[in-house]
């Protein structure tokens, strides 16, 4: 019983330690010259939304650009709103949208870039980055950027990364409003996932193990 209540206590600590923080994200405004209006299918219904970057702050920090992970709300520009900083591992495909932001998203340079790797975002999300031709996520949208995002969507095959998932607290009024988005690590760490967790109460119950062996 002893072990059992060592490890009881041991997982209520790290419980205890990775509760995320609230922080206020800041939208300041679309980031200039690199969003593009595209047309979408999105479950069979049309949606016609921009598609790039947000210039967006935590806390009043450094600004960043940071990309919608959320289809279903959408955000009045400029807004603020609480959110919580967690792992990209809790989003479907995380490590591979992670990857997509930290390798491209400081190179993009244009509203075809910016649009693409949007769109390839909510391809790996929505559809396993299956292309933009077919799924529950297709586009039509011409100009290049459909090339570009179908060429960020091959890179990143077999990739993974870690970024920060700003999850909305909450929705607004009538639950359309604040939307979930993807942005750069923080100079703190981002809370974790559960599996992420594993490996210290492992690791920690395995050092009283020994450490009773001793005895």
């Amino acid at each position: 019983m002893r072990t059992i209540r060592t490890f009881a206590i041991l997982a209520g600590v790290v419980a205890a330690s990775v509760a995320p923080a609230s922080e206020l994200l800041t939208v300041h405004s679309l980031t200039a010259g690199k969003n593009a209006n595209v047309s979408l299918n999105y479950f069979g219904s049309t949606l016609n939304v921009v598609s790039g970057p947000q210039l967006a702050s935590l806390d009043g920090g450094a600004m960043f650009d940071a990309y919608c992970v959320d289809l279903t709300h959408w955000n009045t520009i400029p807004s603020s709103y609480p959110v919580n900083s967690l792992s990209t591992d809790l989003l479907s495909n995380g490590q591979r949208i992670a990857y997509l932001y930290n390798t491209y998203a400081a190179t993009v340079a244009s509203s075809t870039q910016g649009a693409a790797l949007q769109l390839a975002i909510w391809d790996v999300l929505v559809d396993n980055g299956d292309g933009l031709s077919s799924g529950n996520l297709k586009s039509s949208v011409g100009g290049g950027i459909l090339t570009q995002a179908n060429a960020y969507l091959a890179a990143s095959v077999g990739q993974s990364a870690q970024a920060n998932y700003l999850k909305a607290t909450g929705h607004g009024t009538g639950g359309n409003y604040y939307q979930d988005l993807v942005g750069p690590c923080g100079p703190g760490p981002t809370v974790p996932g559960p599996a992420a967790a594993l490996p210290f109460l492992t690791s920690a119950f395995a050092m009283r193990r020994r450490a009773k062996r001793g005895k």
